[in-house]
């Protein structure tokens, strides 16, 4: 990563700043695959992680707009319900 950013010129990330970025992109890729496999702690995870975009509200509120429709709610549902019928 640090060749990667470090061929935009001036640009600098301290040892900080990279520790961040990985933080961030793990919990992005953590959150990703929790909503993937239905997870209720994705689903309050996803909303933690799209807090962000409100900076932007036309992406910010379309996203939420989303995560409060039936078929959002619908797939976490029907992954719990399917999990405690195995």
């Amino acid at each position: 990563m640090r060749w990667l950013i470090g061929q935009i010129p001036g640009v600098a990330v301290s040892r900080t700043g990279y520790a961040v970025l990985v933080g961030l992109g793990l919990l992005y890729l953590l959150t990703g695959a929790l909503v993937w496999r239905g997870s209720g702690l994705g689903r309050g995870l996803n909303f933690v992680c799209s807090l962000p975009y409100l900076a932007r509200p036309s992406l910010g509120l379309r996203l939420w707009r989303t995560m409060k429709s039936p078929e959002f709610r619908d797939y976490f549902a029907g992954k719990e319900e399917r999990g405690r019928k195995n």
